[in-house]
C-alpha cells in the first residue's frame, strides 16, 4: 500500500488509493495544495495538544498514536466526579469492575482481573505497585476536580514508557497554579450517600507558582444485592448455613487526594498523597461476603522535575527524579464465621487473614530533544529505577492444604503472627532494579509526511532484557486530512507476586516467568469535512503472547505461568459535530473481535461492541444540559462457564449545569442510570461452579448535586 502511495503522482491519486485500502465510505477527499507551515500552525492553534505519544506537545491529529485528550472543560460537561466516569467515554475503553469493586480498564478486549496491562501515570509518574504490577488493591479511581487534562493512548507505549504500557497508557495531568487561578471550593452529595468536598488554591509571583489541592470523598453507599457467593456453594454441599448471602455488595471507603506543587524557573517540585481508608472488599477477598473486612491503602509521591531549553545549542534537556511509597494494610474474613470445608476443617470465627505490604520505588530519568538536524527532532533518554517490597506483615488463622482448602493453623483456630516465618508468610521482602535507554526520531521528510521511529531497551536484574520498537508514518496531504500507519511492541514485566509468592498454592510465584509481549498494527484517518465536524476511523490488529496466568501446574499447585495467547482486531469510529454555537454532539463506536488462542474461543468479559453519545446544549445564558448514552454489548463468558450470556446494558445520564451571573458559583445536577437499568459486570468462572452466579450489580438510578465557588 505504501509503495503505491509513494509512486502516486498527484494528491488526488493518493487519496483515491487510500480510500480503496481503508474502505472508508464516510469520508471523501478533495485535492488541494498543501498549506505552508506557518498557516498550519495557525489552523492548529485551537486544536487539542498532547504530549504523551512523543514527550513533546503536538496537535492531537498529527500525533503518532491513536489518542484522546479529555480537558477540564470536557470533564465538567460530562459531569464526572471520578476519572472512571471520564474513561468510559473513550472508544474501545470500558471500565469494568472486579469482584472487589475495583476498576478494570479494559482496552480493545484486553481484560485481566488485576488489570496490569494498562499503565496509569500521574504527571508522567507511574502509579504501578511493584507487588502486583497494577495500581494497588486500594485503587478505586481518582477525583477529577484538580485534573487539567487526561491523555489516553490506546495501543502500545513501551518504546517510550517501558513496562505495563501494553494495552494503553493513561496520563493524569493535574492543574497548574495558573489554571487554578485563585481559590476554588466545592461540595457534592448524592442520593446514594456519597459526599465529596474539594479545595484548590494557587499563589503566583513573578518567579514562583504554588498550587495546592485537597479532595475528600466519603462513600457510604451500599451496592446491589449479591444473591449467592462461594460460601453458598459450600453450604449447599455440606449442609451448613454460614454464607451471608443474599447481602449487599460492600463498597464503602474514605478517599483522600492531596497534592502540592511549587514551580520556580526551570524547577518543578510535586508532592502528593492518595489514601483509601476503610475500603470494603466488594463481594469479599475469598468471593464470600465480608461486611467487616477493611483495607487501608496509602500512596506518597515526591517528584523533582528540571527542564532547560538553553543549556546547550540545539538541545532541550529535562530530568525527572521520582520517589513513590505505598502501603496496604488489610483485615479480612476470607470465609465467614461458621465456615466448614470438605477437608473437615471448621472455623467458628471464620477464616481470617490480615496481610500488610510496604513498597517503594525510586527512579531517575534524563532525556533531551536535539534540533540540530534539518527536519529531525531526536530524543535520547536513559534512566534507572529501583523497586522493592520493603517489608510484609501477616496474621492469620489458617494454612492451605494440598487440596487447596484452608485448614486451622492451630488447634484453637486463633489468629497468630506469621510475619517472620518464611514457611507461612505470603511474601518475603525483595527488590528489583531496572535500567533503560531509549531513542526516538521524528523526521519530517516531506511537507505532507512525517516518520516517527523509536526503540527502548530495558534491563531487569531478575528477568533479563527486553527491546521494544515503534514506527509511525503520518501522512497529512491536506489541512483537514491525516492518515497514520502505526506499529509498536510493548511488554509487561512479571510482578513481584507472580515471581515470588510463597506459601499460597492458590497463587504461587514462579521465578522462571518471561514478560508478556504484544505486537500491534494500526491504521487511522482523521477527516474534518468542515470547521464544525471532525471524524476519525481506526483499524487495529494485535497479537498478545506469553500471557501470565495462575494455573494448575500438574502437581496440584496453582502456579504463575506464561500460558496464554490472544489475538484481536477491530474498528473504532469517532465523530464530533458543533451543530451551532450552543449545541455540540459527540459520538463514538468500537467493535473488537478478540480470540483466546489457547481455547480457540472469544476472549471473555470484555465488550465486543460499545457505543457512546453525548450532546451538550446551552439552552439559555449560562445554562447547560448534557445527555449521555452508553451502550455496552456482547461480553462473552469463558468457554467452560455454564452461566447464560452476560446481558447488554444501555446507560443514560442526564446533567444540568448553571453558572450564576453575579456570583462566581456553579450549580450542577446529574441523574445517573436514568433508565434504572439492571446493569452488571461479569465475575470470573470457578471450579466446580462460578462463585458469584449473578455477577456484580452496578448502581441503579441515582443523582448527584454539586456546588462550586471560585474566589
Amino acid at each position: 500500500m505504501l509503495f503505491f502511495w509513494h509512486k502516486a503522482k498527484h494528491t488526488s491519486d493518493k487519496l483515491c488509493l487510500y480510500a480503496q485500502h481503508t474502505l472508508v465510505c464516510l469520508c471523501f477527499f478533495l485535492s488541494a495544495t498543501a498549506l505552508a507551515d506557518d498557516e498550519l500552525e495557525m489552523l492548529y492553534a485551537s486544536e487539542g495538544m498532547i504530549s504523551l505519544p512523543t514527550g513533546a506537545d503536538q496537535p492531537l491529529s498529527r500525533a503518532p498514536a491513536i489518542a484522546n485528550v479529555i480537558t477540564a472543560e470536557d470533564i465538567a460537561e460530562i459531569g464526572a466526579l471520578d476519572i472512571n466516569d471520564v474513561l468510559e467515554t473513550i472508544p474501545g475503553l470500558h471500565v469494568a469492575r472486579s469482584s472487589r469493586g475495583l476498576p478494570i480498564y479494559t482496552i480493545r478486549g484486553i481484560y485481566s482481573f488485576n488489570n496490569q496491562q494498562v499503565l496509569v501515570l500521574l504527571n508522567n509518574t507511574p502509579l504501578t505497585s511493584p507487588y502486583l504490577g497494577e495500581r494497588g488493591q486500594g485503587w478505586t479511581g481518582f477525583s477529577v476536580n484538580n485534573i487539567s487534562r487526561i491523555e489516553i493512548v490506546r495501543g502500545p507505549g513501551s518504546a517510550l514508557y517501558g513496562a505495563d504500557a501494553l494495552a494503553g497508557t493513561i496520563n493524569i495531568v493535574t492543574k497548574s497554579a495558573k489554571e487554578i487561578d485563585g481559590t476554588n471550593i466545592g461540595v457534592s452529595t448524592s442520593s446514594n450517600n456519597i459526599l465529596s468536598t474539594w479545595f484548590l488554591h494557587s499563589h503566583q509571583t513573578p518567579n514562583t507558582d504554588i498550587a495546592l489541592s485537597f479532595q475528600y470523598t466519603d462513600n457510604s453507599s451500599r451496592g446491589g444485592v449479591i444473591s449467592a457467593d462461594a460460601q453458598s456453594l459450600l453450604d449447599t454441599k455440606l449442609g451448613t448455613s454460614a454464607s451471608l448471602a443474599p447481602g449487599p455488595l460492600n463498597g464503602r471507603s474514605e478517599n483522600f487526594d492531596i497534592s502540592f506543587d511549587i514551580q520556580q524557573t526551570n524547577w518543578l517540585f510535586r508532592a502528593g498523597y492518595i489514601a483509601r481508608n476503610n475500603l470494603e472488599t466488594g463481594v469479599g477477598i475469598g468471593l464470600a461476603l465480608d461486611p467487616n473486612g477493611r483495607i487501608d491503602s496509602e500512596r506518597l509521591n515526591l517528584d523533582i522535575n528540571y527542564e532547560n531549553n538553553n543549556s546547550f545549542k540545539h538541545w532541550n534537556l529535562e530530568s525527572h527524579l521520582s520517589y513513590f511509597d505505598s502501603s496496604l494494610k488489610a483485615d479480612l474474613f476470607v470465609s465467614p464465621a461458621g465456615a466448614r470445608f470438605p477437608n473437615g476443617a471448621f472455623f467458628s470465627e471464620g477464616v481470617i487473614g490480615n496481610p500488610s505490604i510496604f513498597q517503594r520505588r525510586l527512579s531517575l530519568t534524563t532525556s533531551g530533544f536535539y534540533h540540530g538536524l534539518l527536519n529531525h527532532r531526536i530524543r535520547l533518554g536513559a534512566g534507572i529505577s529501583f523497586s522493592e517490597v520493603d517489608r510484609t506483615r501477616e496474621t492469620k488463622n489458617f494454612v492451605i492444604d494440598d487440596d487447596l482448602f484452608p485448614s486451622p493453623i492451630n488447634a484453637s483456630t486463633t489468629v497468630i503472627d506469621v510475619s517472620d516465618n518464611p514457611d507461612l508468610v505470603f511474601h518475603l521482602p525483595g527488590s528489583r532494579t531496572n535500567h533503560h535507554l531509549f531513542i526516538q526520531d521524528e523526521w519530517n521528510f516531506n511537507p505532507d509526511w512525517s516518520l516517527t521511529t523509536g526503540v527502548r531497551w530495558d534491563r531487569y536484574n531478575d528477568i533479563g532484557s527486553t527491546i521494544n520498537p515503534r514506527i509511525a508514518l503520518v501522512w497529512h496531504p491536506e489541512y483537514d486530512i491525516t492518515t497514520k500507519l502505526l506499529y509498536g511492541r510493548a511488554f509487561r514485566a512479571p510482578s513481584f507476586a507472580e515471581l515470588r509468592n510463597l506459601n499460597n498454592p492458590v497463587a504461587l510465584g514462579n521465578p522462571d516467568l518471561e514478560p508478556e509481549t504484544i505486537d500491534t498494527f494500526e491504521l487511522a484517518t482523521t477527516y474534518d469535512p468542515s470547521d464544525h465536524i471532525t471524524t476519525n476511523i481506526n483499524i487495529f490488529y494485535y497479537q498478545w503472547r506469553d500471557i501470565i496466568r495462575f494455573a494448575p501446574s500438574g502437581t496440584g499447585i496453582t502456579l504463575a505461568q506464561n500460558i496464554g495467547e490472544q489475538t484481536g482486531f477491530g474498528l473504532e469510529l469517532e465523530s464530533q459535530w458543533q451543530i451551532h454555537s450552543k449545541l455540540n454532539i459527540l459520538m463514538n463506536y468500537a467493535y473488537t473481535k478478540a480470540t483466546n488462542e489457547e481455547t480457540n474461543s472469544d476472549a471473555a468479559n470484555a465488550p465486543q461492541q460499545q457505543f457512546y453519545f453525548r450532546s451538550s446544549w446551552v439552552f439559555a445564558d449560562n445554562w447547560w444540559l448534557t445527555t449521555q448514552l452508553n451502550w455496552v454489548a456482547d461480553r462473552k463468558r469463558e468457554r467452560d462457564d455454564p452461566r447464560d450470556e452476560i446481558d447488554d446494558f444501555l446507560w443514560l445520564d442526564l446533567g444540568l449545569r448553571h453558572k450564576l451571573r453575579n456570583v462566581p458559583l456553579t450549580l450542577s445536577l446529574s441523574i445517573r442510570n436514568a433508565l434504572d437499568q439492571d446493569a452488571r459486570e461479569p465475575t470470573l468462572n470457578g471450579n466446580p461452579a462460578p462463585s458469584i452466579p449473578n455477577d456484580l450489580p452496578l448502581p441503579g438510578i441515582h443523582g448527584f448535586f454539586s456546588v462550586e465557588y471560585k474566589i
